[in-house]
């Protein structure tokens, strides 16, 4: 679990390096300011949680069930998908049209969209309440097809949404 987070954490400084000269961001795990499940800061406001996959057949994370939770009292979530990067079309998933780019795939999704999906509870287990979607297509109607949130896709690559945060 330590490289995807460490991988993740890389690719999102290499996104925000790109941000540099218009407004700082911070490593929050440095300075927490009990702001807890906040991974970075940018411009001293914007509280930004990021989540690492390493999963070539699906992107996904688990979140505190409470929509209300203080962990998910952030602006902006981050999701790097560096399983997008790696083939993993073997064995059971040889046949599956999963995507191989040679560049992860961002997913940024204001705090009050994820906040609104944990409220849903699709799928809570164990660890929380499970937002994920597979990179391929399922069998309709299988409960992996059913709880999976496709909403997530049209998050892919809005790197809008966090300039509307820095704009605000």
């Amino acid at each position: 679990m330590r490289l995807p987070d460490r991988l993740a954490t890389e690719a999102a400084n290499a996104l925000f390096s790109r941000l540099a000269p218009v407004c700082p961001v911070q490593d929050a795990n440095h300075i927490r300011r009990n702001q807890p499940g906040n991974d970075f800061l940018a411009d001293g406001r914007i509280r930004v949680q990021l989540k690492g996959n390493s999963f070539v057949e699906s992107i996904g994370w688990a979140q505190t069930p409470d929509p209300a939770a203080a962990d998910l009292a952030f602006d902006l979530l981050l999701a790097v998908d560096l399983g997008v990067v790696l083939d993993g079309r073997v064995g059971r998933l040889a046949g599956q049209p999963i995507p191989v780019k040679p560049f992860v795939d961002y997913y940024l999704v204001p705090g009050a969209v994820v906040r609104e999906w944990v409220a849903l509870g699709r799928r809570v287990n164990g660890r929380g309440a499970h937002i994920y979607l597979y990179k391929y297509p399922l069998q309709p109607g299988i409960k992996e097809e059913i709880g999976q949130t496709q909403e997530l896709a049209d998050w892919r690559g809005r790197f809008a949404v966090l300039a509307s945060l820095l704009g605000s």
